[in-house]
């Protein structure tokens, strides 16, 4: 029993290891040091963040809160720049938006929720460059898939229908569409045929 009102005592000390120190803390040389407590415009959905401060630089863990006292956003920073996972949460307390950063750039997942855990968004960085984008319906069908080089459309694009029949594939290079673009109805029938060169349709 002891042991395990022990325990309790740790998670509750590390959870609330914000609130234990002292806020808004400037040293003799007026660099921010240790939590400092910013609060956001009137208006604003957020309504306050915790943030550590190490020679006026932000370090370590950091958090953001609604008006409703749920979290809004965690994440780290490392040298004054956001680092590793990055959450932001709805409202109501479920995970919105998972990210990974990298020295203040997004390197690798993101990850969009909806509210009822499901994937809607599942896209791919490199250096805050996005290189895939695949969007999905609330039913978990895909909805949209492509991939970017240099920040442009590369590559196969296709979208989907609710049903998971495709809609629309084409090809694009350089961020405009090329060559042929297939239209199908959500039973799989082809509807039309437009060619395109340069981003230009020639044919329909």
């Amino acid at each position: 029993m002891k042991k395990q009102a022990l325990t309790i005592i740790f998670l509750l000390s590390s959870l609330f290891s914000f609130s234990q120190e002292a806020l808004n803390y400037t040293d003799e040389n007026g660099l921010k040091q240790g939590v400092w407590r910013i609060n956001m415009k009137k208006g604003d959905e957020i309504s306050y963040a915790l943030v550590k401060y190490i020679d006026n630089l932000k370090e370590g863990e950091f958090k953001a809160f609604y008006h409703n006292g749920n979290l809004a956003v965690t994440g780290i920073y490392t040298k004054d720049l956001i680092d590793s996972l990055h959450l932001i949460y709805y409202k109501s307390g479920e995970i919105k938006v998972r990210t990974f950063y990298k020295n203040g750039l997004k390197e690798g997942k993101l990850i969009e929720y909806y509210k009822n855990g499901k994937t809607s968004t599942f896209e791919d960085y490199k250096r805050d460059t996005l290189v895939s984008h695949t969007s999905f319906y609330s039913n978990g069908n895909k909805q949209i898939e492509y991939k970017q080089k240099h920040g442009l459309l590369n590559g196969e694009y296709t979208h989907y229908h609710e049903n998971g029949n495709i809609a629309l594939r084409g090809n694009c290079v350089n961020g405009l569409e090329e060559g042929d673009w297939y239209l199908y109805t959500e039973d799989k029938k082809l509807r039309r045929i437009d060619k395109y060169v340069h981003g230009k349709i020639i044919k329909k």
